[in-house]
């Protein structure tokens, strides 16, 4: 994929994509919101090549009907750049991560699959009839949804893992470019491990050399809209509603996986305390308060410690945490 830049940093923006793009992140919204950074430099700073911090206040203005999230996101992105710079000896000022607000969580109430609905979406999922002219689809469906609950994950991580970031012989999952930009690895249980062998090996077989590991018929990822209406269908088969006015979604199978291991440590006698932080980093949360989350999820029996005293941690769970 070509990037276009024209600013005097275009030479150090193409090779920052390329850096990125080498370690295996797709690094594709992102580029996008460089090419705006590249084309205000060009406009509004002719013949500048030093990222100071006049060039990097000027990016952060927040622009008209602008979200608070998107205005972080974007600066965030020149951030990583400046790093990058640092890292090769250049000078490069690293703007303040706290200096945009993110503005209020839209506040979920997330749907907790019980058991039986899992295993009622698992059935479902595995019946999917095959279409000659979509011959993956039946296989890509139970695969990735096993894939999001099994090792709690966001919809738009599995959806756009590429085989190169699926390592079948350890069991292993390279996330490469996730909420925040950031990059983690996953383990997979053995039993998710060998059920996602025998996927790709068909897989493979019907579209040799493919990209996406849950291929469509061109090699490439399915689109986030596919992935939604496919679940909706198969939670709408399953019979399940939530109550209220949230309907279940397929993000809550993330949420799901982060309070049922809540859960089985509880069940365990396990110090929650404790294990809380390594479920953090697992499920690849920037800040533990988002992990903390979950304990307010659990039934009263459940709950062997005083919450209480996370109260100014646990903010309202974010529609896309």
């Amino acid at each position: 994929m070509t990037q276009t830049f024209s600013s005097c940093f275009a030479d150090n923006l193409r090779m920052f994509v390329d850096q990125k793009r080498a370690l295996g992140h797709p690094y594709r919204g992102s580029v996008n919101i460089l090419q705006q950074f590249d084309a205000m430099c060009a406009a509004r700073f002719p013949g500048r090549s030093d990222l100071a911090k006049d060039i990097c206040m000027a990016w952060a203005a927040k622009r008209p009907n602008e979200s608070g999230k998107a205005a972080a996101n974007r600066v965030s992105v020149v951030r990583e750049f400046a790093r990058f710079l640092l890292s090769r000896g250049e000078t490069a000022y690293v703007t303040p991560s706290g200096l945009i607000r993110r503005g209020p969580r839209q506040q979920h109430i997330p749907h907790i699959y019980t058991p039986e609905q899992i295993a009622a979406i698992w059935r479902i999922a595995d019946d999917t009839p095959v279409l000659p002219r979509c011959p993956t689809r039946h296989l890509v469906i139970p695969a990735i949804l096993r894939t999001i609950y099994c090792c709690g994950l966001r919809p738009a991580d599995a959806r756009t893992l590429n085989v190169a970031n699926v390592d079948l012989n350890r069991g292993l999952l390279n996330i490469a470019e996730s909420k925040g930009h950031k990059a983690r690895e996953v383990f997979m249980a053995d039993d998710l491990t060998d059920y996602l062998r025998a996927y790709h090996a068909e897989v493979s077989r019907l579209v040799p050399g493919r990209t996406a590991f849950f291929s469509s018929p061109d090699g490439n990822a399915y689109s986030d809209n596919w992935l939604d209406d496919m679940f909706a269908s198969i939670r709408t088969a399953a019979g399940i509603t939530a109550a209220g006015e949230h309907q279940a979604r397929l993000y809550d199978m993330r949420h799901s996986f982060a309070t049922h291991r809540l859960y089985a440590w509880a069940r365990e006698g396990r110090d929650l305390h404790a294990m809380l932080p390594y479920l953090s980093a697992y499920m690849g949360h920037t800040n533990l308060s988002d992990t903390l989350y979950y304990v307010h999820l659990m039934p009263d029996a459940f709950q062997p410690m005083d919450v209480d005293m996370f109260a100014t941690l646990l903010p309202e769970v974010d529609s896309s945490e």
